[in-house]
């Protein structure tokens, strides 16, 4: 079985990033979740890197678009953290997995993914609840944590957000 590890520094020298993913805010304080009904979860925009993204900001400004059809400011994105996977059965290990934080500015109409062929519903929830349904563990407690401090240095009303709901 996997486990992962949260670290807020930086990414160890040689260890490989295999994902990047986002805790994306609106401005009314609330952050978008995945719901992905065919698989029966939630998860964060985000993915793999490709050779033609720049770095760890592209990879998320590109799969937010592909994913979930939504643009974020370039220059609000900032890291969290990264947490390091071992036990991953599917994939050698140790790697790592960024997370970043991001402010949406737009949402275009719900599209399928072009990777998987999928609409991704667009839930837009506090960040606490967010973690709640990603149920990741204590990996995704700090994760969320390190999301709320980095709303409200950008002044998000994350503390108080607005009601839960599909965009």
């Amino acid at each position: 079985m996997a486990e992962f590890a949260w670290h807020e520094g930086p990414v160890p020298a040689g260890m490989p990033v295999r994902q990047v993913h986002g805790w994306l805010a609106d401005a009314t304080g609330r952050v978008l979740v995945q719901d992905r009904v065919h698989e029966q979860r939630f998860l964060l925009a985000g993915g793999q890197c490709e050779a033609g993204d720049l770095d760890w900001s592209a990879t998320l400004l590109r799969e937010s678009r592909e994913e979930s059809q939504v643009r974020v400011v370039g220059d609000s994105i900032a890291y969290l953290g990264h947490q390091v996977v071992t036990g991953d059965s599917r994939r050698p290990g140790p790697y790592v997995q960024v997370r970043l934080f991001g402010v949406i500015e737009a949402f275009g109409p719900p599209a399928p993914d072009p990777d998987s062929g999928h609409v991704y519903r667009r839930l837009m929830t506090s960040i606490p609840r967010a973690a709640e349904l990603l149920a990741w563990g204590r990996a995704g407690d700090q994760q969320s944590r390190a999301a709320l401090r980095a709303a409200r240095r950008l002044g998000l009303p994350v503390d108080q957000p607005a009601p839960e709901g599909y965009a």
